[in-house]
């Protein structure tokens, strides 16, 4: 796994363009691995999709960092996306969630470097608890420079259940000597059923769709109404 870094908002506090990506042009696996391109402005991204989404001009500093799987054991399977079978691409991550498994990281010394009053970790839940990047993280011996002596948070993405996620992040985070402060979750529409349906539908073809096996699924991941959410989030959290 890699983590890739950058601060936004110095100096002058500019805005940044951001653009996520799986990969190369047609979802194959490129090496480096690319996750969250980030350009001086939108203007310098590329012009193919997926879109760039500005962020900023900010009042205080931050880091944006993002974690890529290239465990062998793992590279594999996530080196292109959509995946040939969405259900069988959730179904083959279950055994090493179970056993709660962590695999080889590098961290590129800006990840650790920084002098941070918060530090947020976006933690999406992977059968019913923290995924395998996070958590490999959380136990390295390099989160101690990141996480010691320093407030952190988390948000959590998931389809239902964030309890057991939020809890593992905040028990292996202080664990570095990290100062927890309260987390939230931004949870996909639909209920149990639909919601994982439509995952596996997007996982599968790439593409938000409204059927799934003939059943009305509704959209997955992130939507608009969570910016709202993220907002009031952000808002509360202690900056000084």
């Amino acid at each position: 796994m890699t983590i890739e870094t950058a601060t936004v908002g110095d100096p002058g506090n500019p805005s940044v363009g951001v653009v996520q990506t799986f990969g190369g042009p047609k979802g194959e696996f490129v090496d480096p691995p690319k996750g969250t391109g980030i350009y001086k402005t939108c203007g310098d991204a590329p012009a193919a999709p997926p879109p760039c989404i500005t962020v900023g001009a900010v009042k205080d500093t931050f880091g944006i960092g993002e974690f890529e799987i290239t465990d062998e054991r793992y590279r594999d399977h996530f080196s292109k996306f959509p995946f040939a079978n969405g259900f069988l691409g959730v179904v083959r991550m279950l055994p090493a969630q179970i056993r709660h498994a962590t695999g080889e990281i590098r961290i590129p010394d800006g990840a650790i470097s920084g002098d941070y009053d918060l530090v947020v970790i976006g933690s999406p839940t992977w059968w019913l608890t923290t995924s395998i990047p996070v958590r490999s993280f959380l136990k390295s011996d390099d989160a101690d420079a990141l996480l010691g002596g320093t407030r952190f948070t988390s948000f959590v993405v998931c389809r239902r259940y964030f309890g057991f996620n939020l809890r593992t992040v905040k028990k292996l985070g202080t664990k570095h000597g990290g100062e927890w402060v309260d987390g939230t979750e931004f949870t996909y529409p639909g209920g149990q059923i639909r919601s994982l349906l439509s995952l596996i539908s997007f996982l599968g073809s790439g593409e938000q769709r409204g059927r799934y096996l003939g059943i009305k699924i509704p959209p997955t991941n992130l939507q608009p109404e969570h910016l709202v959410q993220a907002r009031e989030f952000a808002a509360k959290l202690p900056l000084e």
